[in-house]
């Protein structure tokens, strides 16, 4: 039985000129795991873009950081979702509305 991880991982690595990754929870072990592929991804000139929350993002920018840019600019395009106050479960953090 294939886990989702695989899944995504075959996915990355069929992206041909484009990936777009929807991830607004990711956290760092996530982004460990799926560096190669992405960086194997971005050397076959796919340009990856990723939407996270703004708490994801600098994890995100860092891995990014480590990606060569080329002529056209940084491989690596990062859109932040809008603040909420939902943790990663879907439940309003303490202290927040909802």
């Amino acid at each position: 039985m294939r886990r989702t991880a695989d899944v995504i991982v075959n996915l990355i690595e069929g992206a041909r000129r484009s990936l777009l990754l929807a991830a607004p929870f990711v956290d760092a072990t996530a982004l460990q795991f799926l560096g190669s592929p992405l960086l194997n991804a971005v050397g076959r000139g796919v340009q990856v873009r990723m939407l996270t929350s703004a708490d994801s993002a600098p994890a995100v920018r860092e891995l990014g950081e480590r990606w060569p840019a080329d002529g056209a600019g940084s491989p690596l395009v990062v859109t932040t979702t809008p603040a909420t106050t939902l943790s990663t479960l879907g439940f309003a953090r303490e202290g927040g509305r909802g």
